[in-house]
């Protein structure tokens, strides 16, 4: 497997490659894809990459939400708004919640 912390792919190659590692159930290989992606500013990858990492880092998956929201993903900007109700990886507030969540 390529390195993708030192690939010159594109941001798309290296989210399309996390994509298809992550369908083969290699997390592990789909993270490194999707972090090369999202130090390239792919904001799908961003979230994705909060997806896997949300169960063993909640609060650096709640990180990774908040900077793919800011770049306009919904999905991103929903799972921020629940990590915030639930108060999972960040202090629960309902307010702020309230904001993300409509």
């Amino acid at each position: 497997m390529e390195d993708p912390a030192t690939s010159p792919r594109t941001p798309l190659a290296a989210f399309n490659s996390g994509v298809r590692a992550e369908r083969r159930g290699a997390v592990d290989e789909a993270k490194l894809h999707y972090g090369h992606a999202t130090s390239k500013g792919h904001p799908k990858a961003l979230h994705n990459l909060a997806v896997l990492t949300e169960k063993t880092d909640p609060e650096a998956a709640v990180a990774l939400f908040r900077q793919a929201a800011k770049k306009g993903m919904v999905e991103a900007q929903y799972a921020l708004g629940m990590h915030l109700k639930d108060g999972r990886g960040v202090e629960q507030n309902a307010a702020q919640a309230a904001v993300h969540l409509r």
